[in-house]
């Protein structure tokens, strides 16, 4: 439904943080830098909005779980959006983290030279049952470089917008 734009599901979430995102021009004291913190669909949901954001403060992306891949061979218009946000001045970096043991989702489609992309993977193991039913695609939010990674070069009090899959 969200590639298709049925019932406008892409406009819905896509306006969602897009909104977010310009009201951040209004704050009473503007930021300089803010963090993207996207987790499975929401990272696909994040790309798409950021090959479109122009105005603001400087954003450093930093995706986790992301079916950008899958969802990249469905649509060219995913493809297109990784490549913008890739171009686009004002996201300085990306980090995107990805397991082996997260049969749901992969490294994300950008080439690994890229200037101000990097792709990580991460070592914490799970269980084949936990595989199986999914569960491994949590082992994000466990892991201590992810951690480290969100923290790194944040404020005392951050500002972090969380793109989540806003379906399940």
């Amino acid at each position: 439904s969200y590639i298709q734009n049925r019932r406008g599901m892409y406009h819905k979430i896509c306006g969602r943080l897009g909104r977010t995102l310009s009201q951040l021009k209004l704050a009473p004291q503007p930021y300089d830098t803010i963090t993207i913190l996207a987790h499975s669909f929401g990272c696909v949901i994040s790309t798409e909005v950021l090959s479109h954001y122009h105005q603001g403060p400087r954003v450093r992306m930093i995706t986790l779980g992301s079916p950008l891949l899958l969802m990249a061979a469905r649509s060219d218009r995913i493809q297109d959006a990784i490549d913008q946000v890739l171009a686009n001045q004002l996201v300085d970096s990306w980090v995107d983290f990805y397991s082996e043991h997260d049969w749901l989702c992969t490294r994300s489609p950008v080439a690994e030279n890229h200037q101000k992309f990097e792709s990580r993977q991460i070592t914490t193991t799970v269980p084949v049952d936990e595989k199986i039913t999914g569960a491994s695609h949590q082992l994000y939010f466990e892991d201590w470089e992810v951690i480290e990674t969100i923290l790194a070069h944040s404020p005392a009090h951050p500002t972090m917008l969380r793109a989540e899959n806003p379906v399940g």
